[in-house]
């Protein structure tokens, strides 16, 4: 798809009359996104997925093989990569220094977020969500390759499973199997607040998460954080 979409945030009208203009772009940049990797050589799109985990393998030269784990959950827009970027790119702030004060810069980032800004479809964040699947893809294929080499590794995900055992299986089991220890962080923040910050984010990026789905979330992130740790806890006894 060669085709950019003509959405722009007009300021000259409400959010919501913007918002519905957006959801009409998306429609129809989805259709034509499904049609094009309808027609896709599968094997040329496995070759450039595969170029994209190369390339974000080797974003960050200084990380190290220690095999920790940091995983962070929170809401759309909560500032789950505020958290993680200083244990990625090296600087300082409370956060870094609070979880692993000697080893700013030595974590991978595992981001589908990531893989969706490489991703010729993401069309300037209209179509974030439509190709949510492939970017996750991606981003299990750089865990993998991770994993191989006990690569310490930043993981932001929301954590919205249904149940703990969910969450624990879905995000935690796999990095646990494969020896490292884990450090688990919620970013606590209201929903309404993650609305309107996802809304800034919209004019900005144009990256489209509906409130809806905000709303959807409930108590679920919270419910697993503090599921997870409880059941750390007890082991730990």
């Amino acid at each position: 798809m060669d085709k950019k979409h003509l959405f722009y945030w007009d300021n000259r009208i409400s959010n919501e009359e913007n918002i519905n203009i957006m959801k009409n772009y998306i429609s129809a940049f989805s259709s034509s996104y499904i049609e094009d990797i309808t027609k896709a050589d599968i094997q040329g799109r496995a070759e450039f997925d595969n170029k994209i985990v190369d390339y974000l393998y080797n974003l960050n030269p200084s990380m190290k093989s220690n095999k920790k784990a940091i995983v962070v959950l929170g809401l759309p827009a909560a500032g789950k990569s505020t958290v993680l970027t200083p244990l990625v790119e090296g600087y300082s702030t409370d956060w870094s220094v609070d979880l692993y004060p000697d080893e700013k810069g030595d974590f991978l980032l595992i981001d589908a977020d990531e893989a969706k800004n490489i991703l010729p479809e993401y069309n300037n964040g209209l179509l974030s969500d439509i190709i949510h699947k492939e970017s996750t893809k991606i981003r299990n294929i750089l865990l993998e390759r991770t994993y191989t080499n006990g690569i310490n590794l930043c993981l932001p995900t929301v954590g919205k499973e249904n149940s703990v055992e969910e969450f624990y299986n879905s995000k935690i089991k796999k990095i646990s199997e494969n020896g490292y220890s884990i450090t688990i962080v919620f970013v606590e923040i209201p929903s309404e607040t993650s609305k309107q910050r996802n809304t800034e984010r919209i004019k900005v990026n144009g990256r489209y998460v509906s409130n809806s789905y905000i709303d959807s979330i409930g108590t679920k992130i919270g419910d697993n954080f503090c599921g997870i740790m409880n059941d750390a806890n007890r082991k730990k006894k």
